[in-house]
Parts: C-alpha cells; sequence; structure tokens
C-alpha cells in the first residue's frame, strides 16, 4: 500500500515510542482504546504538519475510496471486521470524486477534517 510521505512520519514516531511492541500503538504492553488513539494520532498529525483525522472518519474515507475503485462489498466487509454487510455499506456511503485514482483521493481525505 502507498504511503504519503507525512504517513510513514506518524508510523516512525510510533514505532520510536513502542519498539518491541505487538501492534503499533500500545501502552504499557497493552493495545490502546479509541479515544488513547486518537489523542496520539492527533499529536502525530500535528507533529508531521498533517490535517487531523479520527480513525473513524479515516475508516469511512478509505472504505469509500475503495468501493469507488472497485474493491469488492465482500471483500471491504472483511477487511473492517464487519459481521453484516449493512454496516459495510454505511462506511461507503460517502461520494468520491474520481474513483479511478485511489491515491489522488486518500490525499485528498487528510485535508477534510
Amino acid at each position: 500500500m502507498y504511503l504519503v510521505p507525512e504517513a510513514v512520519e506518524i508510523i516512525k514516531k510510533a514505532h520510536e515510542i513502542n519498539p518491541d511492541g505487538e501492534y503499533l500503538f500500545m501502552c504499557h504492553c497493552r493495545t490502546i482504546n479509541n479515544d488513547t488513539f486518537n489523542e496520539r494520532l492527533r499529536k502525530y498529525c500535528n507533529d508531521a504538519g498533517v490535517p487531523y483525522l479520527s480513525s473513524h472518519k479515516l475508516r469511512f474515507t478509505v472504505a469509500s475510496t475503495l468501493k469507488a475503485a472497485g474493491v469488492d462489498t465482500a471483500y471491504l466487509q472483511k477487511t473492517l471486521g464487519h459481521s453484516n454487510r449493512a454496516m459495510t455499506e454505511h462506511y461507503i456511503n460517502e461520494t468520491v470524486e474520481d474513483p479511478k485514482n485511489i491515491e489522488y483521493q486518500l490525499m485528498n481525505a487528510l485535508s477534510i477534517c
């Protein structure tokens, strides 16, 4: 998966904080909750100079962009960890302007607050 340079920097910062963790975002050898994750994500985005999007908004944006690019809903459902198709369809209701250009859409997603 292609990552913009700013995303690579965010991942590097997270890894520096927890170099031996089983997961990228952990605290005291445990996975972190959603609020803690978003607090850290906000800090990393600010440090990298990119607009912050909550993890939930990112899930909507990525799911919508991939669906618009032709990715099968069943695959998205499995990837997102949804037990039913209706929840996945809820995530892919956003309008995507250019479904043939995933990189363009994901880059633009960083500018939505």
